[in-house]
């Protein structure tokens, strides 16, 4: 009888050590998996860190690129609207434009003053 109790003692001793080594093995697993989410996020903010300074430094590049080309532009339709100008200015005459005459000046009455 002595015997079976003693082997009945051991045996829930053994379940319970058996339970427990499970629980940490399980819980440890957890830990481990949760790591790697975090290292795995971690990862990928480095990489669209990365990712947006390359895109960064191409946003750079293309506004420098555009702007040259847009000052070239500028440059060249100011060169021809000037020869143009002058083109015109020499068929015409040198002619001075002219403003309306102002009202007080015998121009007619100004909606504006309602008089």
């Amino acid at each position: 009888m002595d015997n079976y109790i003693i082997l009945i003692i051991s045996g829930t001793i053994f379940l319970i050590a058996g339970g427990i080594i499970a629980l940490r093995i399980h819980y440890r697993n957890i830990i481990k998996e949760k790591e790697r989410g975090i290292v795995h996020h971690i990862h990928e903010q480095d990489r669209l860190k990365k990712e947006m300074e390359h895109i960064n430094v191409e946003k750079k590049v293309m506004e420098k690129i555009v702007e040259k080309k847009f000052d070239t532009m500028i440059f060249f339709t100011a060169k021809t609207e000037r020869h143009e100008g002058t083109k015109a200015r020499k068929r015409e005459g040198t002619k001075a434009r002219s403003l309306p005459p102002a009202p007080s000046e015998g121009g007619g009455v100004s909606p504006l003053w309602g008089d």
